[in-house]
């Protein structure tokens, strides 16, 4: 399934998204009807839940706000060597200039998030039939996804300070629907 870009998305962020590389709203998708490589206007939008905190990031943006974010330091596991196209972290400095800095910290945010999944599968992986190494493995998952609400901040005016449901709405969108 493909998601639609919500109505609004363009009006509501002002002209935010349309100073914002289209591979960050879109991803390539040959497989896609219609789809040309070429032009990226033919390319799907990106699944709802990272169309949703997109749109919420850029009407922060808009107000005067920002997200901010500091990036967790699990090591990467060996079954992810295609994160980000070279098996590394992203850094603040190596994303795309064009992108604001509040997308920025969305971006290492997702990555973390990816990270701390791939290695909660390799840890049940690992485990094979030890049922105690299994709830090890939810037990250490669960620890570092609520580590996570403390490393994001921000404010969704100039002056609003985002609250714990906020954090959380954003977690439970980015996150494996499986979880």
């Amino acid at each position: 399934m493909y998601a639609i870009l919500p109505t609004g998305f363009d009006t509501t962020t002002s002209n935010i998204s349309d100073n914002l590389p289209p591979h960050l709203i879109r991803q390539y998708n040959a497989t896609y009807p219609g789809f040309d490589a070429s032009d990226t206007s033919t390319w799907p939008y990106k699944p709802l839940t990272e169309i949703v905190p997109m749109t919420w990031i850029a009407e922060i943006i808009a107000a005067g706000g920002e997200l901010n974010y500091t990036q967790d330091s699990l090591a990467i596991p060996n079954t992810m060597p295609w994160l980000n196209g070279n098996g590394q972290r992203a850094t603040i400095e190596g994303l795309d200039s064009a992108y604001p800095t509040s997308f920025k910290h969305f971006l290492l945010l997702k990555d973390d998030l990816m990270i701390i999944d791939h290695k909660r599968g390799n840890d049940h992986q690992n485990a094979n039939s030890d049922m105690a190494a299994h709830r090890q493995a939810e037990e250490g998952f669960i620890a570092r996804l609520k580590a996570r609400t403390t490393a994001i901040s921000g404010y969704t005016q100039s002056n609003v300070a985002m609250n714990a449901d906020e954090v959380k709405a954003l977690l439970l969108l980015l996150t494996h629907p499986s979880i």
